[in-house]
């Protein structure tokens, strides 16, 4: 290759750039990358699925800037500790083992380079940056910006970053990241940009399309048909960008996830499915991470409606053993809930009730583990912390506490955490809600028909709405008394834990079975779908 050639990025990409794995940029398979890389306007926006090969982009632009140009980068994450991750991870192994770049990188004044968060290659320099620290970001004068996860971003230091560019005559940025709520971060992003969507052309019709996944996709035989004549498309044919907003002079690209090859068709409709089934939050993620969409379901409640569908020919108080319960400590009354875990994985409320005292032969909550042989409780860590590591060592082993810290950063598989040592239950508040309201929505509660007995029960459970709110993550709020909404949720937390040692997750392994239409209802009539 000859060196002035470099000086072309596609060219010095396709010539120069492995990534972490020895491996070239795949072009094939993934014809939507060539467009994006051949592009090199200065204002550039990616809203994307994730694994749509968009950070390669991101960080071989920066090298091939440095090297090449003798240009400075300002290269963003949201966090300093996702950043220091990524460059071990993604970006040190392709400098230190390219033939080609290892000759070009150097350190600063013979300090370790990841320590400083930062790269001399060729004449240029790329500086690392968590978007949390403003001291970091202001001392940076960058020919351009690149912010990578942009939704992820502490908003207030944005303005900060922005200004980097203001003594260069590049003034390069690149603004890219998996989406979150419709009008909000990136989406606003791409709004405001002549909005590039992929398309593939049908070959019996003619018809140039955006594959769709609720337009396009058979999902009984799991193929992605035109929209006009119903033919098969092919999903990594020859394609096109198409420019819906032209008036708009920032370059804007919708990266599509239906367009990964690392997925098929069937692993796609089967996400959609579990995620459908599993709460609010997972299907966020789905829209989010694997379709490239913004999604927002806000001002939601349970709907009586949907109690009532869970109703069961039997009357509470059942003789039941090996039970688990739940119990939201009050200033009161100890509110609490006792499920049995059936044979078919679905939950059946056996008793339901508040009670006075921890202690004592009736009306208490040592009755309650001796009358159905409680096999797990999950207890309100505060305020009653003498009482409840008293219940703890009256039943060792069969007592956990449970709290919902606010700093604890959770996931939708992994939103919990049991300390077998303290016996404590760690908890997400939003997303175990979101699955508890996924359960009633599909019917694995089962409710006794006289449950209306329980005095506040269905108020209760309806008393809190989901929110979202712009910089924020989604929550639950309560808008009136919510024991028994909690109650539930650590019964059924409870009941995960000790039936069988599954992971709580194991019991949507089979989506198309006995599904209501609650979820995706909201979805589809209360929910905002942003295309």
């Amino acid at each position: 290759m000859r060196k002035e050639k470099l000086s072309d990025y596609f060219t010095w990409v396709r010539a120069i750039w492995l990534n972490a794995r020895g491996e070239t940029l795949d072009f094939e398979t993934r014809k939507y990358l060539i467009g994006i890389y051949k592009d090199q306007y200065p204002n550039i926006v990616f809203m994307k699925a994730g694994q749509m090969g968009q950070s390669e982009r991101l960080i071989s632009e920066s090298v091939w800037i440095a090297e090449q140009l003798g240009k400075n980068v300002l290269y963003v994450f949201p966090a300093q500790k996702q950043l220091q991750e990524f460059v071990q991870a993604r970006v040190n192994p392709v400098l230190l083992t390219s033939e080609y770049l290892s000759t070009k990188i150097d350190a600063v004044e013979g300090k370790r380079v990841e320590t400083l968060g930062l790269k001399r290659i060729g004449k240029g320099y790329i500086y690392f940056r968590g978007s949390q620290n403003a001291k970091q970001i202001v001392t940076v004068d960058a020919d351009a910006v690149i912010l990578d996860e942009r939704d992820r971003f502490t908003e207030d230091n944005v303005p900060f970053i922005e200004k980097r560019l203001l003594a260069s005559k590049l003034k390069w940025r690149r603004e890219a990241s998996t989406p979150t709520l419709p009008n909000h971060g990136i989406h606003l992003s791409y709004l405001s940009s002549d909005q590039r969507v992929w398309q593939v052309c049908c070959r019996k019709c003619g018809l140039w399309q955006e594959i769709d996944f609720f337009q396009n996709i058979d999902f009984k035989k799991k193929l992605i048909r035109c929209t006009k004549c119903n033919k098969t498309l092919d999903r990594f044919s020859d394609g096109r960008w198409y420019i819906m907003n032209p008036k708009n002079k920032i370059h804007g690209y919708k990266i599509n996830g239906i367009y990964n090859p690392t997925v098929t068709i069937d692993e796609i409709i089967q996400k959609y499915k579990i995620a459908k089934v599993s709460g609010f939050s997972a299907l966020q993620q789905f829209y989010n991470q694997d379709l490239g969409l913004p999604y927002e379901v806000t001002g939601q409640s349970i709907q009586i409606s949907e109690l009532e569908a869970c109703k069961r020919d039997y009357m509470m108080p059942i003789d039941a053993e090996g039970c688990f319960a739940g119990v939201d400590v009050g200033v009161k009354y100890l509110h609490t809930i006792v499920l049995q875990r059936k044979v078919d994985e679905t939950m059946r409320l056996v008793w339901a009730g508040a009670v006075k005292d921890f202690f004592g032969p009736y009306d208490s909550l040592e009755r309650i583990m001796e009358r159905y042989k409680i096999k797990l409780m999950v207890v309100d860590k505060k305020p009653e912390t003498t009482k409840v590591k008293e219940l703890m060592d009256k039943f060792p082993s069969k007592v956990y506490t449970v709290e919902y810290p606010p700093n604890v950063k959770f996931s939708i598989q992994e939103y919990f955490s049991w300390d077998n040592i303290k016996y404590e239950l760690r908890l997400d508040r939003t997303i175990s809600l979101d699955y508890l309201i996924s359960d009633i929505q599909n019917q694995r509660i089962e409710l006794p028909k006289n449950i209306e007995i329980i005095p506040d029960f269905y108020s209760q459970l309806r008393a809190s709405i989901r929110v979202t709110e712009k910089e924020k993550e989604p929550r639950w709020i309560e808008k009136g008394a919510d024991h028994y909404l909690h109650a539930l949720n650590y019964a059924r937390m409870a009941q995960s834990r000790g039936s069988s040692g599954k992971a709580l997750l194991d019991y949507y392994r089979k989506p198309d079975e006995g599904l209501s239409p609650g979820l995706v209802d909201w979805l589809r009539v209360k929910g905002q779908r942003i295309f």
